[in-house]
């Protein structure tokens, strides 16, 4: 099975106000912890986009798991590359970008670039690997997101397989765009959740005053500590919490050894 291999260089849902939450979590199937080495969220109103994520890499050690391309960034959990499919989302990423498109052309033309080496190699999986079933209900989520216009665009996809009659099939589940060049975002907070977040969907759930109470920066990193909790074998420690202004700039709260600076292509 194709698995992820991060390294940090160590020197150098839903009303159109108030808060919503992406539907990426809507069946409990999709949130089985023990399966996922990733958690990220993405917390935005019409000032500011705020990113947390953990750094648990498997293998390995630890890992900055957002990125940047070109005025864009994004991030993703699931399966991120295969030799013999040719299926690399790093690369694909930068065959999709393009300077003059949105967030929301963005994800289109990544759909479009992933969907059928994705396809090949969770047929590949489903054929040679034991571990199949650990990623067959989430071989991908990713998102993208950015200021346009001075307001915020999320854009993300999720992806599942089906298995009939021993055929492997890839699904689509789930996708969402917060485009808030088209909708008023003045009263309301967005929340779009990747890889392991059943503790954070039961906390945003069950506390339905979360989006004021308080600095964005700060629920966001709380929300990783959650599924941290929740997944401790596979989602861990630093926590690297990443702001993005309307301008497009971009600041690091507590920068680490695994996130500073300019965020990079992926290391895998």
């Amino acid at each position: 099975m194709p698995v992820p291999i991060f390294t940090c260089l160590r020197k150098p849902v839903t009303s159109i106000f108030g808060s919503m939450i992406t539907a990426l979590f809507a069946i409990s199937g999709l949130i089985e912890p023990h399966a996922v080495a990733t958690s990220i969220v993405i917390l935005s109103d019409s000032k500011e986009i705020w990113v947390a994520a953990d750094s648990k890499a498997i293998p390995g050690p630890t890992a900055c798991k957002i990125f940047k391309i070109g005025s864009m960034y994004w991030a993703m959990s699931g399966l991120t590359s295969n030799t013999v499919t040719k299926y690399d989302v790093g690369k694909i990423v930068k065959q999709s970008y393009g300077s003059g498109r949105t967030v929301g052309e963005m994800l289109r033309a990544f759909e479009k670039n992933a969907e059928t080496p994705l396809q090949k190699t969770m047929i590949l999986d489903h054929q040679y690997s034991k571990s199949f079933n650990m990623v067959r209900y989430h071989p991908l989520e990713i998102a993208f997101w950015r200021f346009e216009g001075g307001k915020p665009v999320i854009a993300s996809v999720y992806y599942t397989t089906v298995v009939i009659h021993n055929k492997v099939s890839l699904i689509r589940e789930a996708e969402d765009i917060t485009d808030c060049t088209i909708v008023d975002c003045t009263r309301r907070t967005d929340a779009t959740m990747l890889g392991a977040r059943g503790g954070m969907v039961n906390y945003l759930q069950s506390h339905k005053d979360w989006a004021t109470s308080g600095n964005l920066g700060k629920m966001a990193y709380l929300l990783v500590q959650l599924a941290i909790k929740e997944a401790p074998n596979t989602v861990g420690y630093p926590i690297n919490v990443l702001s993005i202004q309307p301008d497009g700039s971009h600041k690091w709260d507590a920068p680490n050894e695994c996130c500073h600076g300019e965020p990079n292509d992926p290391k895998w």
